[in-house]
C-alpha cells in the first residue's frame, strides 16, 4: 500500500508538471499564430485580387492597416537610415527577418556608417559655430535653381512638342 502512494503521489506531480509546461506552450502557439480579425473580409478581398499580375496602389491599401515612418537617425545626413514599420490588416506588425550580409556588404555598410557620421560631425559643428543657416541658405538657393532649370526645360519641351503637333506634314506632290 505504501509502494501504491508514493507512485500515486509522483504520478500526481509529473501530471501537475506537464500540464504547467502545456499552458506555457499553449500561449507560445497562440503568440506565434497570425491572428486574422475578420477573416471573412481577408477571404474576400483574396478572392478580389487572385491571379493580380501588377501591384497597384489601391491592393496595397487594401492589405494595409497603417505605415510608420520614423524620424532618420542622422541629423544633417540625407541618406540617413530611418525605420519603417508596416501594420497589415490582418496580421498586424509585419517585421522582416535579420539578413545575413557577405564581407563586401558588411564593409560597404560600415564604410556608409563613417560617412554618415562625419556628416553628422560636420552638421553640429556648423549648428554650433552659427553657420548651419549659411549653409541652408546657399543650399536652398542651388535647389532653386535646379528647380528654375528643370522648368524651363520642361516648359521648352512643352513647347517644342506643341509646335510640333502644329505643323503637318504635306507631300510636295500633293498640293502642287
Amino acid at each position: 500500500m505504501l509502494c501504491f502512494c508514493k507512485v500515486n503521489s509522483e504520478y500526481e506531480e509529473e501530471q501537475n508538471v506537464i500540464d504547467k509546461e502545456i499552458k506555457v506552450l499553449k500561449r507560445e502557439l497562440e503568440e506565434l499564430e497570425l491572428p486574422i480579425k475578420n477573416p471573412n473580409k481577408f477571404l474576400n478581398i483574396l478572392d478580389r485580387y487572385h491571379g493580380f499580375t501588377n501591384i497597384a496602389t489601391y491592393i496595397i491599401n487594401d492589405f494595409t492597416e497603417k505605415i510608420i515612418v520614423h524620424e532618420g537617425e542622422w541629423k544633417g545626413v540625407q541618406n540617413s537610415p530611418q525605420t519603417v514599420e508596416v501594420y497589415f490588416d490582418f496580421i498586424g506588425e509585419y517585421k522582416l527577418d535579420d539578413v545575413i550580409l557577405s564581407k563586401a556588404e558588411l564593409g560597404l555598410l560600415e564604410q556608409q556608417e563613417e560617412n554618415r557620421k562625419r556628416l553628422h560631425e560636420n552638421y553640429l559643428k556648423r549648428k554650433v559655430s552659427g553657420k548651419q543657416k549659411d549653409y541652408e541658405k546657399r543650399y536652398e538657393k542651388k535647389t532653386v535653381e535646379k528647380r528654375k532649370v528643370k522648368t524651363t526645360t520642361k516648359s521648352r519641351c512643352k513647347t517644342e512638342k506643341s509646335t510640333k503637333e502644329r505643323f503637318i506634314k504635306v507631300d510636295k506632290q500633293s498640293v502642287f
